[in-house]
């Protein structure tokens, strides 16, 4: 079992609870350090386009990871959200060439650093998904079950009947799939996605996260439709209906 499934099976183990205050579970230097390494990609990529200028985007990546890790204690948000509140305002300080601290937090509110921290959440959004079927394409390739073939074929060709799908997903496989195997193959591909997907959230939360606190994450994102399967599978009994 790789970290992250056993973070989820960690998190499927905690009793029921109520509603859980983020500021209980800060996320320690280690976990900072390998999630900003993780989702670095996702950070250069949302600063290359806000900024425009490759050295700029470097320069304030640098000063982000620099603020992030040296934190300390003092904050323990959802990683998304000082994620991205870090990166917008670093971003609108940069165009507005804001020098000291007391500047920064000014430019807290404004609606120019409100529509930065939605572009960075939307790509953070893409970047989880992206890993997500990067996983599912290795298990393929790892177990041969054509799970990414089959689950992409579908998400590419969503009005495709049954049997022309399976003769999308047999000419691409080089072999012949009845409608049936087809079908079986594309809920077990849903499936796992959904599993994978909800690994990738829970890597981004501090460890022994409630459930709550995973399922509001997978609503704000837009993600919780995803992961519908997988997150059945961890919820408390108690807050089954």
């Amino acid at each position: 079992m790789d970290d992250d499934a056993a973070k989820v099976a960690r998190i499927g183990r905690l009793p029921a609870q109520g509603e859980a205050r983020v500021a209980d579970f800060p996320l320690d230097p280690t976990e900072r350090e390998a999630i900003l390494d993780r989702y670095q990609e996702a950070v250069r990529l949302y600063l290359g386009g806000a900024v425009g200028h490759a050295e700029d985007a470097d320069a304030l990546f640098l000063e982000f990871s620099r603020r992030l890790l040296q934190e300390g204690d003092r904050s323990a948000g959802l990683l998304r959200d000082r994620f991205g509140s870090g990166l917008a305002l670093l971003v609108v300080a940069h165009r507005r060439d804001a020098q000291t601290v007391h500047d920064l937090q000014e430019l807290r509110g404004l609606t120019e650093a409100d529509e930065e921290i939605g572009r960075f959440n939307a790509i953070w959004r893409e970047e989880l998904l992206r890993r997500a079927w990067r996983r599912l394409e290795d298990i393929e390739r790892q177990t041969g079950r054509p799970f990414h073939t089959t689950l992409r074929s579908r998400v590419d060709a969503p009005g495709l009947s049954s049997a022309e799908l399976a003769d999308r997903v047999g000419g691409q496989l080089g072999r012949e799939l009845s409608v049936p195997t087809t079908r079986q193959l594309l809920r077990e591909a849903r499936a796992e996605f959904s599993r994978l997907l909800l690994d990738e959230v829970v890597a981004t939360l501090p460890s022994r996260a409630p459930f709550t606190l995973i399922e509001r994450e997978l609503i704000d994102t837009g993600l919780l439709a995803f992961c519908r399967e997988a997150i059945d599978r961890i919820r408390p009994a108690s807050r089954r209906r």
